[in-house]
């Protein structure tokens, strides 16, 4: 509220206020759903998944072997999503929350690590429940964080408001706008919502895109050194991308809110002219 008293102050006119709508953030939520199923459904079903892992992980290893293959079933996902989005932070979160659970579990609550799985009390289960509170815990705090939004759209600039813990703020005045990128994927069309990015002269609302391809090849020949060559190769691609509070992240009406700008643009060139 304090924002919009400032503005309010000034010779601004506030156009309206909007924020993400709900379904918009939940690619932010898939991971945080996939752990918290994942764990729910290993506590539920522990003993039968205990007997029913696969031959590679059995033998002599005992509890050690659900603790891989639970492992395996989370980091795997957390590899596949890190390499998409290029942000080892998923690796590295669901790597340290595996962590902390099994350290809690053994070192702190002294649960021996040939516990039997049958055994259906918390301190046997305390690694499933941590992460499944772990789970809710972070998809609570990315429903918060969608809430702390605030986009303002005024005849004059855009202002963007995030954050819990800290502030995030963005104030760009319309006449600084050279383009929008309307960004809307199958999801929005049904639920009527999309990404706009007011993209700048100097390159602000721009990201790149990049891939790369390599690989190598050694061989020796008749006893001498090995031989080696390796090939690269790969090209950057420049697209709109800016972070959820850069931009006018999943915002209902998308098209209305840059209809609406690129009219005041258009008014104030033209007053500009009949001046």
């Amino acid at each position: 509220m304090d924002e919009i008293n400032n503005i309010s102050n000034s010779k601004e006119i506030i156009h309206f206020e909007t924020k993400p709508t709900f379904v918009s953030f939940l690619p932010f939520q898939y991971p945080s759903i996939y752990l918290l199923f994942i764990s729910l459904y290993f506590l539920l079903r522990k003993e039968s998944i205990f007997d029913s892992i696969p031959s590679i992980f059995s033998g002599d290893l005992g509890m050690l072997s659900f603790y891989l293959f639970l492992s395996l079933i989370i980091l795997i996902p957390a590899v596949a999503i890190s390499f998409m989005k290029l942000n080892l932070r998923y690796l590295i979160i669901a790597s340290f929350l595996l962590f902390l659970a099994f350290f809690i579990k053994h070192k702190l609550l002294n649960e021996p690590w040939d516990a039997l799985p049958q055994e259906f009390t918390f301190k046997n289960n305390f690694e499933l429940y941590f992460l499944s509170i772990s789970a809710m815990i972070s998809i609570f705090y990315t429903e918060l964080y969608r809430k702390s939004h605030r986009y303002l759209i005024s005849n004059t600039k855009i202002h963007t408001y995030a954050g819990i813990l800290s502030k995030n703020e963005r104030v760009l005045p319309i006449n600084k706008i050279n383009d929008f990128s309307l960004s809307t994927g199958l999801i929005g069309k049904v639920f009527n919502y999309s990404t706009v990015v007011p993209v700048t002269a100097s390159g602000m609302g721009m990201g790149f895109n990049f891939a790369a391809l390599s690989g190598s090849s050694e061989k020796r020949w008749l006893g001498a050194p090995s031989v080696g060559i390796s090939l690269s190769g790969g090209h950057a691609i420049q697209v709109p991308k800016s972070r959820t509070f850069e931009a006018l992240y999943g915002v209902p009406d998308g098209s209305k809110i840059v209809n609406l700008v690129m009219d005041d643009l258009s008014n104030r060139q033209l007053n500009m002219h009949v001046s």
